[in-house]
C-alpha cells in the first residue's frame, strides 16, 4: 500500500508542478496586461490633461474675441452710416456748386467795378 501511494505520490507532484508552472505561464501575460494598460491609461490621462489645455485656450480666445465684438457696430448701425455718409457727399456737392455760383458771381461784379471805375 505504501508502494502504491509512492507511485502515486510522485505522479502528484509531477501534476502540481505542471499545474504550478501552467498557473505562473499563464498570471505572468495577466501582470504584463496589467503594466501595458496601466501604461496606456497613463498616457491617455496626460493626452486628456493635454486636450483640457487647449479648449480652455481656446475657450478664453473665444471670449476675447466675444467681448470684443460687442464694441463693434452692427450691420444695421454700418448701414445707416453709409447711407449718411452718401447724403453728405450730395450736401457737399451742392455746397461746392454753390460755392462755384458764388465765386463766379464775385468775378462778374469784380470785374464789373474794374471796368467802371468805381
Amino acid at each position: 500500500m505504501i508502494d502504491e501511494l509512492k507511485s502515486w505520490a510522485g505522479f502528484i507532484a509531477i501534476l502540481v508542478s505542471l499545474g504550478t508552472i501552467v498557473w505562473a505561464w499563464l498570471t505572468s501575460g495577466a501582470k504584463h496586461t496589467q503594466a501595458d494598460l496601466d501604461k496606456f491609461k497613463q498616457a491617455e490621462a496626460e493626452r486628456w490633461e493635454k486636450i483640457d489645455e487647449v479648449f480652455t485656450e481656446h475657450e478664453r480666445r473665444v471670449q476675447t474675441i466675444e467681448s470684443e465684438l460687442k464694441h463693434l457696430p452692427s450691420q444695421k448701425s454700418v448701414h445707416e452710416l453709409q447711407l449718411t455718409l452718401k447724403d453728405m457727399q450730395v450736401e457737399m456737392a451742392k455746397i461746392g456748386a454753390s460755392a462755384d455760383q458764388s465765386a463766379r458771381t464775385a468775378a462778374r461784379v469784380e470785374t464789373y467795378l474794374l471796368e467802371h471805375g468805381k
